[in-house]
């Protein structure tokens, strides 16, 4: 990694889209106790970032997979556009971001919840998303941090690594700079974006089932119940490690902002500038 931004393998596209295929079924397959939580958490962190002036009413989620965050927001009485050109789950459009640009609407906000880890382009990606927002409307985006206290305590098992299917791995600075270069308004917020508990009970879980923790509670086998004893004894110490993060505002994945800047003369958001924090083959 160099100066805050790690680029990953390229994988094939058909791979691609039967790893994302099996991770929503798996989602969906989840028990309803995990379905349950997950939702709360979902609750949670809109609820949140709510509290930090996003206007969900007009909602894009870009690479809304199983479609967990739209379906909270919908309840909420916002109206919510999922898509996502990988998944096939009730309530998500199979369609990408460019294919919206000619579209008349523009969203209040537009969320990237551990998505842009997955694009091979993102500055292209973001300038598309910049596009589509109201002035002073928010782009939410939430990754994995690849400076965190889990990256450097689990190594190359760190769940955020994800490789290959996590492409670019994101800083703050970097994601900062990202955000700015494409004309918004850029902040960082003091709210974890995942990887937390769960973050910590995935290391050992994965070193001693070969699975990540969603793998070894969604499936049979006697290794994926070796990983639910293990993910199980854990979890005192991931409770610990947990509040550690808390106390020194270092989680295993961070929360990103960029708000559409009005500009007076012309009544929109201001359009992309030409730096980049990113290689010319990433655009």
């Amino acid at each position: 990694m160099s100066c805050g931004l790690a680029a990953s393998p390229d994988i094939a596209e058909d791979a691609l889209h039967a790893a994302h295929d099996a991770g929503d079924r798996a989602q969906l397959g989840y028990p309803p106790v995990v379905r349950g939580l997950m939702n709360l958490i979902c609750q949670y962190v809109t609820w949140r970032l709510a509290r930090q002036r996003v206007d969900f009413s007009n909602t894009l989620e870009v690479g809304a997979g199983a479609g967990r965050l739209a379906h909270v927001l919908r309840h909420r009485g916002c109206y919510v556009t999922a898509i996502d050109p990988h998944s096939s789950a009730p309530g998500v459009l199979n369609s990408r971001t460019s294919d919206l640009i000619d579209h008349s609407d523009r969203y209040s906000a537009i969320v990237y919840w551990h998505v842009l880890e997955h694009i091979p382009r993102p500055n292209a990606e973001l300038r598309a998303a910049a596009a589509l927002l109201r002035p002073g409307g928010s782009l939410v985006i939430a990754v994995p941090d690849p400076t965190s206290v889990q990256s450097h305590m689990f190594g190359a098992a760190w769940r955020g690594w994800n490789l290959p299917e996590h492409r670019f791995h994101f800083s703050r600075p970097v994601l900062t700079e990202l955000l700015t270069s494409v004309g918004l308004q850029a902040r960082t917020l003091n709210l974890s974006g995942g990887h937390t508990l769960a973050g910590w009970m995935d290391g050992p879980t994965h070193a001693a089932a070969g699975s990540h923790l969603t793998e070894v509670w969604s499936r049979g086998g006697v290794r994926n119940m070796i990983g639910r004893l293990t993910s199980t004894v854990t979890l005192p110490l991931a409770v610990a490690a947990r509040c550690y993060e808390v106390i020194f505002r270092r989680t295993g994945a961070f929360v990103a902002v960029g708000v559409g800047v009005k500009d007076p003369a012309a009544g929109a958001v201001t359009r992309p500038m030409s730096n980049s924090p990113l290689p010319a083959s990433s655009r």
